[in-house]
């Protein structure tokens, strides 16, 4: 326990975020910060490591222009939907650093990647007036 504070510079807008915990004890902050005029694609995505020690400096994940979703984790892996395309799928490092291209990934077409963990997605993708649920496989390369 302790007092409070902030982890994203004190001049970002914040307007979407995700937070998960780490076997190592620290937690990771992915989030979407809107610097960008109304109408756009997309703020920035950046991301914060912290630890009983402090914050990390944030680091740049995704630059403006790939979607406007809320970024999301799910174990290791970075994902970010898009209304005009397919998600984009990378993987972090263990020090949070992005060690894969956040590449579209178009194997999934309209699917939406609903949960997951490092191993597996949960997809639903629209059909009809259902949704067709799957898992699908996540590939280390």
């Amino acid at each position: 326990m302790g007092a409070a504070r902030a982890v994203t510079p004190k001049t970002a807008r914040v307007i979407g975020y995700d937070l998960q915990g780490r076997d190592d004890g620290t937690a990771v902050l992915l989030y979407r910060e809107d610097d960008t005029p109304s109408g756009s694609t997309g703020g920035r995505v950046e991301l914060v490591t912290v630890e009983l020690g402090g914050v990390s400096d944030p680091k740049p994940i995704a630059e403006e222009g790939l979607g406007t979703g809320v970024p999301l984790l799910y174990g290791d892996w970075v994902v970010i939907h898009s209304l005009a395309g397919p998600v984009r799928v990378g993987l972090l490092g263990p020090k949070g650093d992005l060690v894969s291209d956040l590449a579209p990934e178009t194997a999934l077409r309209l699917g939406e990647i609903l949960g997951g963990n490092n191993e597996r997605f949960l997809v639903g993708t629209p059909a009809g007036r259902a949704m067709k649920l799957s898992v699908v496989q996540c590939a280390r390369q």
